[in-house]
């Protein structure tokens, strides 16, 4: 049995979420409080050595690194449809989740922090990390538009790893950015939110 070890607002976590939820493939779901630090008990960290989720035991291996999660996942148990095994095809899935992952949804995720949850959690915005963010957004979301437009998924005719990476942190773009502005991107972020394994994971954290 493959053990998912995730916080449920871990955006981290998430991407393995959607991903096992599409993909429908068996797993016993464990949650790591955050909140009471188990993520550093010494059980965890045999599983995870920096502490973090998410983290999954499948049978005697243990992996960390959500990325790494990934594509073991789409490997060991033959989820090509979301992982092409064709070189170019393959690459290209790799090329947007890398772009993804430095240009768009760190500047995502800091917004979401300075914006939303720090005032939320009585934490203090930091302006200087809000206007990096938003500079680096200005200059590479219109890169992401353009590869949407006339698009229904970032790579592949259907959802592949590229926009499972992205999905979990793109949520926050309507809350913290002018969503108007990215046609194509709202539209992309409105069809993945129409997918039941989203949905699954939106139910199951309540976010």
């Amino acid at each position: 049995m493959l053990h998912f070890f995730h916080h449920p607002l871990s955006p981290y976590s998430r991407k393995i979420f959607f991903l096992l939820e599409e993909a429908g493939h068996p797993y016993d779901l464990r949650t790591v409080s955050l909140e009471k630090k188990e993520q550093k008990d010494s059980s965890y960290l045999v599983l995870n050595p920096a502490g973090r989720v998410p983290a999954i035991k499948d049978g005697d291996f243990a992996l960390s690194e959500s990325n790494a999660i990934l594509r073991y996942l789409t490997r060991k148990y033959q989820l090509h449809q979301f992982y092409p095994t064709a070189v170019e095809e393959q690459a290209q899935v790799d090329m947007w989740w890398d772009f993804c992952s430095n240009h768009i949804n760190r500047p995502l995720i800091d917004l979401a922090w300075n914006k939303i949850m720090a005032p939320r959690y009585g934490g203090k915005p930091d302006a200087a990390v809000i206007a990096k963010a938003e500079k680096n957004l200005e200059r590479d979301l219109p890169v992401l538009e353009k590869q949407l437009q006339g698009r229904n998924y970032l790579v592949t005719a259907d959802l592949s790893l590229a926009d499972i990476n992205l999905m979990p942190f793109a949520i926050y773009a309507k809350d913290v950015i002018r969503l108007d502005d990215f046609p194509a991107f709202k539209a992309w972020i409105n069809r993945v939110e129409e997918r039941q394994a989203w949905k699954n994971v939106v139910s199951y954290s309540g976010h």
